[in-house]
Order: C-alpha cells, then sequence, then structure tokens
C-alpha cells in the first residue's frame, strides 16, 4: 500500500515539474525603507532579505526556473511607480505565483467596508486601497497570490499628519531555514501552490485586522516572523496542511506571542479563499487603473499643447523679424499678424477638440472629476 502511494505521488510530481517550467515567480516588494524611524527601514531591509530567502526556496522545492523582482521602494515608494509595476512590468500573470509584501503606514477611512487597509504611499491622496491593488493583479490571473501586508489598520480621522505604524525596538530569532527531506517537502510545495483550473488561491496575510495597529521590529516584528515559522512547520511535519489551516495556526501563534508581551491592540487577520478569473482580461480592469490613466494623459496633453503654443509664438517672432529686415511694408506685416492670429486660433480650436476626445475615452471617469 505504501509503495502505491509513493508510486502515485512520484507520477503526480513528474506532471507538476512539467507545468512548473511554464510558471514563473513575481515579488512584489512595496517597502517604505526611506521612512524616517531607523527601526522602520531597518525593518525594511530585514523583511526584503528574509523574502528572497523564502522566495528561493520555493522556487527551488517547485522547480519554478524564472523569478521576477518588482520594487516599490525608497524613492519610488509612490502611486506611480506601484501602478506602472502592476500594470505594465506585471501585465502577464497567467498560471504564475505573485508574493506580494507590503511595509508601511496603513489606515481606513470612515465608510470602509472590507477588512484590507489603505496603503499609504507618501501621503493621504496618493493612497491606494490593498483590495484595488490585488484586483489589477487578480484580474491578469495567477495561480496563487500570496499577500503579506505590514500596516497599521485604525480608522484615521486626523489627516494633518502619516497614521500610524509601531516601531519597537524587541530583537527576534531569525526563522530557521533548515530543510527536512526533500520529498514531503516538495510535495507539500507541489500540493499547496498547485493550479486550480479558472481560479487563483488567494492568501491574505495582514498584521492587523480592522481596528488594531501593527507593531513591527528591526527583522520585521511578531507577525510577520510566526508567518514564516507556520508556513515552514507546515511544510516539515507528516502531516498535509491546508492554506486554512496554516493562516489559522498563523493568527493563533501572533496572538499568543502577543499576548505574553501584553500586546493586546495588535490582532492579525489571515485568510485564504479562491478567486474566479474573469472571462477577459481588459487592457484596463479597474477604475483605479482608468482613473490614474486619465489624469496622467490630461497632464501631458496640457504639457504638450502648452509646448506647441510657445513653438507657434516663436516661429511668428521669426518671421515678422525677417519680414522687417527683408523691408516688408507695414500693410504687408499687419497681413502677416492676420494670419499669425487665424492659426494661433486653429491650434487653440485643435486643443478643445484633443481634450474632448480625452474625456470621451474615459467617460465615467472625467464626468466624475
Amino acid at each position: 500500500m505504501r509503495c502505491m502511494r509513493h508510486l502515485v505521488l512520484f507520477i503526480l510530481l513528474s506532471i507538476s515539474s512539467l507545468k512548473a517550467e511554464t510558471r514563473h515567480i513575481h515579488i512584489l516588494k512595496i517597502l517604505d525603507s526611506d521612512n524616517p524611524d531607523f527601526i522602520i527601514r531597518e525593518a525594511c531591509n530585514s523583511i526584503s532579505a528574509d523574502l528572497d530567502k523564502e522566495i528561493r526556496l520555493m522556487q527551488h522545492y517547485l522547480g519554478v526556473y524564472t523569478v521576477h523582482e518588482h520594487e516599490v521602494i525608497g524613492s519610488n515608494f509612490n502611486r506611480d511607480e506601484l501602478l506602472k509595476k502592476v500594470d505594465y512590468e506585471m501585465s502577464y500573470l497567467e498560471g504564475d505565483i505573485v508574493v506580494l509584501v507590503y511595509v508601511g503606514h496603513g489606515y481606513r477611512s470612515g465608510d470602509m467596508k472590507s477588512p484590507a487597509p489603505m496603503l499609504y504611499l507618501n501621503n493621504y491622496e496618493e493612497s491606494l486601497n490593498f483590495l484595488d491593488i490585488q484586483q489589477i493583479i487578480l484580474d491578469k490571473r495567477p495561480s496563487l497570490m500570496l499577500s503579506i501586508v505590514l500596516a497599521c489598520n485604525k480608522t484615521q480621522t486626523d489627516f494633518n499628519r502619516p497614521p500610524d505604524i509601531i516601531a519597537y525596538n524587541e530583537p527576534l530569532k531569525d526563522v530557521s531555514l533548515k530543510s527536512p527531506p526533500a520529498l514531503p517537502r516538495t510535495a507539500k510545495y507541489k500540493a499547496l501552490f498547485d493550479e486550480i483550473p479558472n481560479r487563483t488561491r488567494c492568501i491574505d496575510l495582514f498584521g492587523a485586522d480592522k481596528e488594531y495597529y501593527t507593531f513591527i521590529s528591526q527583522n520585521g516584528g511578531i507577525f510577520f516572523n510566526e508567518v514564516f515559522q507556520v508556513i515552514h512547520a507546515a511544510l516539515s511535519n507528516n502531516e498535509y496542511s491546508t492554506w486554512e489551516g496554516i493562516c489559522q495556526s498563523i493568527e493563533a501563534s501572533t496572538i499568543k506571542k502577543l499576548q505574553q508581551r501584553g500586546i493586546d491592540s495588535q490582532k492579525p487577520l489571515c485568510r485564504y479563499y479562491l478567486s474566479i478569473h474573469p472571462v477577459e482580461v481588459g487592457a484596463h480592469s479597474s477604475r483605479i487603473l482608468d482613473k490614474h490613466y486619465f489624469k496622467k494623459s490630461r497632464k501631458e496633453l496640457k504639457r504638450l499643447q502648452k509646448k506647441q503654443l510657445h513653438s507657434l509664438r516663436q516661429q511668428h517672432r521669426t518671421r515678422m523679424k525677417v519680414a522687417r529686415q527683408a523691408g516688408k511694408t507695414a500693410q504687408e506685416r499687419r497681413v502677416m499678424a492676420l494670419q499669425h492670429k487665424a492659426a494661433l486660433k486653429s491650434i487653440k480650436a485643435q486643443h478643445k477638440i484633443d481634450h474632448i476626445r480625452l474625456e470621451r475615452k474615459y467617460q465615467p471617469i472625467s464626468s466624475s472629476q
């Protein structure tokens, strides 16, 4: 009986290894690594390094050849850079694995119902709801999306200062990366990361549930360390774990360690679910992207039109100067001036048409501005 189970397992691993060659891993790091707080900056560096180790393990045990790293960090920690990453650089994700990690300020607004926080990207105007970013990625049909969000999730009432993220100086032991025997861990990786037709496995690991804070230390904090401690334990024991069980264990072990330190203002939220793939992936599949592109296109159009007006004015000045030097009469110069005025009127009329065309292209967005 045991031999039969090993034979079936070998066949399944052989089949899945063929599929693995066509899958890629995408890691999206959204890290406030220029934060004024030293501990938060160090936490970003530590989390980034630990995540790279985890991705290498994942790559090894899944047999995936290619890993793409996308960074929204430092001076590029902003809305435009994040939308560029998820819309352009991560434009093809079908069947791939996506790992997203966010470290920074987070908050809730008064009308929010979802458990996910707003991601504070240097100011409130540029902030984005995590679920909007997640949906843009899910619309591209990855096979699995693992999200780790280390941010506070409290309702914000004072918009004159950044929301909270609580840094504390408490070094923790590094997560052990010792590998158990290859076959059990490989089999469990295959089971947890296997593709489900027309579905995306979603694992949301939020450091803070609604109306709770996130505490973060120089090596990531209790929650971040528990995430990988629990995953390693699940991959190392003799029982087959599910993502539901892993999520429950992360919550329970984090709460236990928080209570041991007398911290009751942090409570994590970890959940697993399946997302149904959209019927068709559009060029811009979200209102957030359409709004972003409308604003960007409108700004670019205005810049181009100002440049055209400046160029036209320079042309007219040069032509009039040449006409004077050539001895043109005052009457001839008045005719030229009327021609210049007509050309200016014509280009401004074309500019109005260009604005109307842009607004029609993004009609639902422009009408709500």
